[in-house]
């Protein structure tokens, strides 16, 4: 088995070769901050080598330490973001041979993706080959999920191990095989992100009563807000300008509108619509939380 060091050099030799990348700026804070963390001295001796390139780096800038989220994987390491907002994460920054997992905050979720840092970078050096990346069609991070998925076709969800008491749930990551995932909305919407007191283990739990409760009002005047302000509108266009209620924009039987009106007119009726999609959607997903909430807690 190669070093961390031959695998990060010929990754960032692959990358220059096939893709004329810019090496990451290099900033002796970064490395700094590495030693700071106590982290695996591979990942330190390789990021001396090249800092990152791209969106993958073995050393975070300030941008990476800025979010790095060691609130919520307790000794964790940014190592790279696919360019949305979403990041990965080596669980355990003074061991590279711990777990890369994906936080994907778009829709919540945290999946690993490999089981050490050397595989990682293997897959993403495989990717720049593969001939999506050669036509331009995709970059070499798709490699990792088309990967992924093609190893999970068929197989049953994998949850991390789980523990749970009356107000957390704790789920270990540091065993889990690849494509272990869990929703981070996993005590519904009032699910509350908590600081991870172990490596590799996601803490969970609720917000207060107080919160949710406080949470709930702030959301009821504002709705109520919005409601009185299109019934406003309403009240004033089909009372007191006589305009039929239809999307139509025939006008002839009535004075004509001024373009403020017509704007009225049209986000009015939308938001009537809305209102009756919402009357029928919402229940819908109120039942839909509620059981995901009875499946969870059985």
């Amino acid at each position: 088995m190669h070093s961390l060091i031959t695998i990060w050099k010929n990754y960032i030799e692959t990358a220059f070769e096939l893709d004329w990348s810019e090496p990451r700026l290099f900033d002796n804070g970064d490395i700094n901050y590495l030693e700071q963390i106590n982290a695996d001295k591979e990942i330190i001796e390789a990021a001396h080598f090249q800092n990152g390139i791209e969106n993958i780096c073995l050393a975070p800038n300030k941008e990476y330490r800025s979010y790095s989220p060691q609130w919520l994987f307790k000794h964790s390491l940014v190592i790279g973001d696919t360019g949305d907002g979403n990041y990965f994460l080596l669980l355990d920054a003074r061991d590279a041979n711990s777990k890369v997992v994906y936080f994907e905050h778009d829709i919540r979720k945290i999946v690993v993706v490999a089981n050490s840092l050397t595989e990682f970078l293997l897959d993403l050096t495989e990717g720049y080959k593969k001939p999506n990346f050669q036509s331009n069609e995709e970059s070499p991070v798709t490699h990792i999920f088309d990967k992924l998925e093609s190893e999970m076709e068929g197989k049953d969800e994998i949850i991390p191990l789980h523990h749970f008491d009356e107000n957390h749930d704790y789920f270990d990551f540091n065993n889990s095989p690849k494509g272990t995932s869990i929703n981070l909305d996993y005590r519904g919407k009032y699910t509350k992100w908590l600081n991870g007191e172990e490596t590799g283990v996601l803490k969970l739990g609720t917000e207060s009563d107080a919160t949710i409760k406080a949470m709930k009002q702030k959301n009821f005047f504002f709705y109520l807000f919005i409601v009185l302000t299109f019934l406003g509108w309403f009240i004033y266009l089909y009372f007191l300008r006589k305009i039929e209620l239809n999307p139509s924009c025939d006008t002839s039987n009535f004075e004509k509108l001024s373009v403020t009106e017509a704007a009225l007119k049209s986000l009015v009726f939308t938001f009537l619509t809305f209102i009756v999609f919402a009357m029928l959607i919402g229940p819908l997903i109120d039942l839909g939380d509620r059981f995901s909430q009875f499946k969870n807690s059985s």
